[in-house]
């Protein structure tokens, strides 16, 4: 069976890094504790406001980062 190519490997490592950046936000943002406060016991759940702009971030440099590595090129242009 022949190896698959280059560019399908990027994408799909690239997919799998995004599920597991997306898949560690939503435990952090499930079993992190809350933010309470003393006076009339307020819960804010701090990592689960600030998850979402996080993996918004890491999904983003994850992207860029796989777009960027070097692969096969099919043409001369641009490099």
């Amino acid at each position: 069976m022949p190896s698959p190519a280059p560019e399908a490997a990027r994408y799909r490592y690239a997919a799998i890094t995004v599920c597991g950046i997306w898949a560690a936000l939503a435990a952090a943002s499930i079993w992190s504790p809350d933010l309470i406060s003393d006076t009339d016991r307020t819960q804010v759940p701090i990592a689960a406001l600030s998850a979402p702009l996080a993996g918004l971030l890491a999904t983003a440099f994850a992207s860029v980062f796989a777009a960027g590595s070097p692969g096969e090129r099919t043409s001369n242009e641009g490099g």
